[in-house]
């Protein structure tokens, strides 16, 4: 038996990104959790990232609504970039 080169057996990674952003926003902390993912890998990922997620404008702006500064303060360095 062969083993795979492939650990995601064919599966398309933005289906598989898509799916793990959709996971991700179905929990209260999915804010936190975005920015902290943005905010440890390469700046050349987050367009992937937030064309799954959603804009990070628009989740700044969740985060200033529901008084969640600091995870606020986190998308502004995205924002900017």
């Amino acid at each position: 038996v062969v083993p795979a080169k492939n650990p995601g057996h064919g599966l398309d990674p933005a289906e598989v990104l898509t799916a793990a952003a959709d996971l991700v926003l179905s929990f209260p902390v999915a804010s936190e959790v975005v920015v902290a993912v943005a905010r440890k890998i390469d700046e050349k990922e987050w367009v992937r990232l937030f064309s799954a997620i959603g804009s990070p404008l628009t989740m700044f702006e969740r985060c200033l609504f529901t008084h969640r500064l600091r995870t606020a303060a986190g998308y502004l360095i995205v924002i900017e970039k």
